[in-house]
């Protein structure tokens, strides 16, 4: 105790590392957001701007960080299967609408399934621009073959930069509220509560307006 309070006393903190990209290229993620910027402050309003992504919620209990009474335990059930969900998403950088399919897997068909989605989200939009990293299945054939008859248009973003996709903190965030320190019985439970958490999105929009407009995170 006599030392963690000294370590408190000349500024130390106990926390976890945070994770970062292992072989970043600061040049191009500086590229990257100066062109990003000056899009967005050119492009006319009939053209959209989205990030994407998959995730894959496991159906498991994540111990996380929280406030206990000192001297008192607590303990978290878990489950002892793997079973996971996917589910491939957008969020819109201005409007921050999001959209959202539930896959058996994720590959060029559900990002076909995707793409088909938010182009029927946005009837009225002249060109819709979707910001995505460099999954092979990106450059399917399949997705190359959609793309020529679509307003679509992606924008890839430079290797090793997940820092820069901003649904990355949208996944965050759902983690926290429905996968922190939570326990569901079983994968129909666990699978509801994480649908139910997009299907009123709404309810969470001034904390996600906060996490999606504090500028981009640079990995060095």
């Amino acid at each position: 105790s006599g030392m963690r309070d000294l370590l408190h006393r000349i500024g130390y903190e106990y926390k976890k590392p945070k994770l970062v990209p292992g072989e970043p290229d600061l040049e191009e993620q500086e590229i990257f957001v100066d062109s990003y910027e000056s899009f967005m402050q050119e492009k006319s309003g009939d053209v959209e701007v989205l990030f994407a992504d998959a995730v894959h919620p496991e159906h498991n209990a994540m111990a996380a960080y929280g406030w206990f009474k000192r001297g008192e335990k607590r303990e978290l059930k878990t489950n002892s299967g793997r079973q996971r969900l996917n589910l491939h998403g957008a969020i819109n950088a201005e409007t921050h609408q999001v959209t959202l399919i539930e896959s058996a897997t994720i590959n060029a068909d559900s990002t076909v399934d995707l793409l088909t989605t938010i182009e029927q989200a946005y009837p009225l939009s002249k060109e819709i621009y979707i910001i995505l990293d460099n999954a092979k299945y990106h450059y399917s054939q399949l997705v190359k073959e959609y793309l020529k008859d679509s307003r679509i248009k992606l924008v890839f973003l430079p290797s090793y930069s997940p820092n820069l996709n901003l649904i990355e903190r949208l996944w965050k965030f759902f983690k926290k509220k429905v996968l922190y320190n939570k326990y569901y019985k079983d994968v129909n439970t666990f699978r509801k509560a994480s649908i139910q958490f997009f299907r009123n999105i709404d309810e969470y929009a001034e904390d996600i307006a906060k996490f999606m407009n504090c500028g981009f995170e640079m990995a060095y």
